[in-house]
């Protein structure tokens, strides 16, 4: 959110005022930049797609690849974590299996 109203006044001398959102960790829940590119060509299929998480947001980079032809189909994800600070990012400190 970029920015909002917040009603500050009463009813017999109305007042807003416009409340900003701040760029840090606490405030912004995504800050995502992501694409997708895909190609069909008869029973072959062919995706890509990127995806990167930008600060202020523990920064990820993600990409996963998709191969299709015939019966058969490939699959292959990478994913790339970085905090900035060398510890694994806050959102990554559990597993989950």
């Amino acid at each position: 959110l970029i920015a909002k109203s917040a009603f500050i006044g009463t009813g017999d001398a109305p007042k807003w005022e416009i409340l900003y959102g701040a760029w840090d960790k606490d405030n912004l829940d995504t800050h995502q930049l992501s694409a997708n590119v895909a190609a069909s060509v008869m029973d072959k299929t062919q995706s890509f797609v990127l995806t990167a998480d930008l600060p202020p947001e523990d920064s990820t980079v993600s990409g996963n690849a998709t191969f299709r032809a015939w019966i058969s189909e490939t699959n292959a994800h990478i994913k790339i974590l970085y905090s900035g600070t060398g510890a694994v990012p806050r959102r990554y400190t559990h597993r989950r299996w």
